[in-house]
């Protein structure tokens, strides 16, 4: 049973593109260049010396429609032009099971890509993320780290009225 698990991890690696958010300390400009057609500007605020960009995420049409309400908002903090922070925002929809699926393939390629790692088929990876998505929405907040970095992803989720939200966030230590 487990090695099916495996291998369902590594096909869900391999089914999606990888998504090319940002990489903390890379430029805003270079990360909105290079995720025109993945991402939607919602607003930008600022706050003392940074300023906070907020986007949704674009989910393909065909996945949407086998998890129905699935929603993605990311806010990417910089400071002088450079990305300082980011965390993701992740309503798993009205289909759990198919939401949960994409918040693991979301929540891994934003881990990777954050700390300036390369997103594999790693199926002892994929497995970690999805078990931290799992205990976050079992109310027990988790962090991870790779051993090839310096920083870590927390995960934690939210209650908005009745909906939980998962939330990511990746901090350089």
């Amino acid at each position: 049973m487990r090695r099916l698990y495996s291998i369902y991890f590594i096909l869900i690696a391999l089914a999606f593109p990888q998504s090319g958010l940002a990489a903390l300390g890379e430029s805003i400009k270079t990360f909105q260049d290079k995720n025109r057609k993945r991402i939607e500007l919602k607003e930008i605020l600022i706050r003392d010396e940074k300023k906070y960009y907020s986007f949704n995420i674009l989910v393909d049409e065909n996945e949407l429609v086998m998890a129905p309400g699935f929603k993605v908002g990311m806010t990417v903090t910089v400071t002088a032009g450079k990305i300082s922070g980011q965390s993701l925002a992740i309503s798993c929809g009205s289909n759990p099971m198919e939401g949960n699926r994409l918040a693991v393939d979301q929540c891994y390629k934003f881990a990777c890509e954050s700390l300036g790692r390369e997103a594999s088929a790693n199926a002892v990876e994929i497995s970690l993320v999805q078990q931290a998505v799992f205990l976050a929405y079992s109310n027990m907040p988790q962090v991870l780290k790779f051993p090839d970095t310096t920083g870590k992803i927390v995960f934690k989720t939210e209650k908005k009225g009745d909906e939980i939200i998962l939330l990511v966030a990746a901090l350089k230590k």
